[in-house]
């Protein structure tokens, strides 16, 4: 379904209540959040939030917060797909053509002309008491007008954004996290707009402000889309700029504020403290300030070394050494790399300077001593660094044995990843691969020879690389109960085996309709259109239908998708 055909796919009733709300202008405060994510504001009786995820026009996911549950689609979500085809100017057919109502701008736009200034006022003050989260925007985007103290006045207006985006149990809900991010969105875009006006002042307070607080806010909050982590990283990117562009008494001043709250246990948690560091450093004009940076990291040094994770304790190593490297006190950051080897992303730089160098014989003892230590901790993620930075070097000595060597364990390590495969490959002739090709599927397979599930994939990857695709199709029998295996790999089998190919959705087809529930039926619609494209497949269709009607006759809603689609 899409924004050019949703109106083809949904019940007519629901479609036409759906359109009445969208003629009527009942769609207010559509807005793009991110990554293709549309939010909006259904009014009626009672107003509802609507999110509506897309991949361009394809309509991938919608929710609403109403309590409708008689079917797929509620009306107040079909009013914001409308209102959203309308916006993006997508081509959906209108099943009535009446005229949209006068616009609610064009209206406004006539009252502003008409009506007297105070009456005007009186109504906004009136509209401030019945909703808070107005009265804070309004506020928020006039504050440079208020005489207050700069800091104060925007750290109060970013705390009351976050109390009227509160629900009633002191939380924000995943619907209702737009109250947070649009107004304080809107407040960011103001401090780069100050910030293009030269008043730096008024546009650090607001980034201040936001940095402050959002840390605090999100452990009261459902930030699963990563929210209010984009209103830290946009308020502190400005802040970022600012520091950059600072005049030596500003960055004086910035540098003491950094400094202040880096340790903040509040930035740590999600690991904001990562910005703080990585500004800080360009502050440094001065001796002194260098040392207060230092000793800085040596109290966070020795408090991550109270945790249980290592994760917070090598962030700081490392940040010291780099700083030394950045410096020219190469002595200093050696120190500090040879007392600390056992980290590895200390061991890290270390193997990047031996790499500059071309010490590869040392690169590839520091590897190999890196890998028994990941080991030993149970670090799998860090054996496969030091894996590819043995294959790096065998590739640059054109060493032959490493480079099969080190590529077979990292295609055995890494769900067997076929471009390792095909480097594999590429050492062998080919009449030395066909027996190392059936030593892999062997290794593959590992008891059942006929290839299990849990390696069917890998094995099909391997035939079609190898252009077997008799055997892939013997694979599929083999797994004919797994519908989705069999799409996964269809398009390989089509042209050579299209009779085959009908069978082996029929079954896999028969098997996954064995589950129940909206989700699942849908699934199976999906899978017997897919079926249907395939030449002569009309018998194995009707014949589907008809089991399915016999057989769970007695699922309504199967029967209703099924009678929707196609037809007996």
């Amino acid at each position: 379904m899409n924004l050019n055909n949703f109106d083809d796919k949904i019940d007519s009733t629901i479609l036409k209540r759906g359109y009445d709300y969208f003629l009527d202008n009942s769609v207010t405060h559509l807005e793009d959040m991110k990554m293709g994510t549309w939010a909006s504001l259904v009014e009626g009786n009672q107003d509802y939030s609507v999110v509506i995820k897309l991949d361009e026009h394809e309509i991938i996911e919608w929710d609403c917060n109403c309590p409708y549950d008689h079917g797929p689609v509620c009306k107040h979500v079909v009013a914001s797909l409308y209102a959203l085809a309308e916006e993006t100017h997508s081509k959906v057919k209108m099943k009535t053509k009446p005229k949209r109502k006068v616009t609610d701008k064009n209206k406004i736009d006539e009252i502003f002309n008409k009506v007297d200034k105070q009456e005007l006022q009186d109504f906004i003050v009136k509209q401030f008491s019945m909703n808070r989260g107005l009265k804070n925007s309004f506020i928020a985007y006039f504050a440079e007008y208020l005489d207050e103290d700069i800091n104060k006045k925007y750290q109060t207006i970013v705390r009351n954004i976050y109390k009227s985006a509160k629900g009633s149990y002191g939380f924000i809900d995943y619907r209702s996290t737009y109250k947070l991010e649009r107004p304080l969105i809107e407040l960011i875009n103001k401090a780069y707009d100050f910030a293009n006006r030269n008043k730096i002042t008024e546009s650090l307070a607001i980034s201040k402000s936001i940095i402050e607080n959002v840390p605090k806010f999100i452990h009261h909050m459902d930030d699963s889309d990563g929210s209010a982590g984009g209103l830290f990283s946009d308020a502190f990117g400005l802040f970022a700029e600012i520091c950059d562009k600072a005049h030596p008494e500003l960055k004086d001043e910035l540098f003491k504020y950094c400094l202040k709250e880096l340790p903040k246990e509040k930035y740590s948690d999600f690991s904001f403290d990562d910005d703080f560091l990585g500004v800080l450093p360009t502050l440094i004009t001065t001796k002194k300030q260098e040392n207060q940076y230092l000793k800085l990291l040596d109290k966070q040094i020795e408090k991550a070394k109270l945790s249980k994770f290592s994760y917070g304790l090598t962030r700081y190593l490392v940040e010291k050494i780099n700083y030394y490297l950045n410096s020219n006190q190469d002595k200093e950051a050696k120190t500090i790399i040879q007392e600390n080897l056992k980290y590895s992303e200390v061991r890290k730089i270390l193997v990047e300077q031996a790499m500059d160098a071309q010490d590869y014989l040392n690169v590839k003892d520091l590897c190999k001593q890196g890998i028994d230590i990941a080991n030993q901790k149970g670090h799998p993620g860090t054996t496969d660094y030091w894996h590819k930075k043995l294959l790096e070097v065998a590739q640059l000595e054109k060493s032959k044995p490493d480079i099969r060597q080190w590529t077979e364990v990292l295609f055995n390590n890494n769900y067997r990843d076929m471009d390792y495969y095909r480097q594999l490959k590429s050492t062998y002739t080919k009449k030395q691969w066909v027996d190392k090709c059936e030593s892999i599927l062997d290794e593959i397979k590992g008891r059942n020879k006929f290839g299990g599930y849990g390696a069917a994939q890998e094995i099909a990857n391997i035939f079609i690389e190898e252009k077997y695709f008799e055997r892939l199709l013997k694979l599929m029998q083999i797994n004919a109960d797994a519908i989705d295996l069999i799409d996964a790999y269809s398009d390989y089998l089509i042209k050579l085996y299209p009779d085959e190919l009908i069978e082996l959705y029929g079954k896999g087809i028969t098997k996954y309709a064995e589950k129940t529930g909206r989700s699942f039926y849908n699934q199976v619609v999906k899978y017997m259109k897919i079926l249907s494209k395939i030449p002569n497949s009309e018998s194995k269709i009707e014949e589907l239908m008809v089991y399915f009607k016999q057989t769970y006759k007695n699922r309504r809603a199967m029967m209703e998708v099924l009678n929707n689609n196609f037809t007996s």
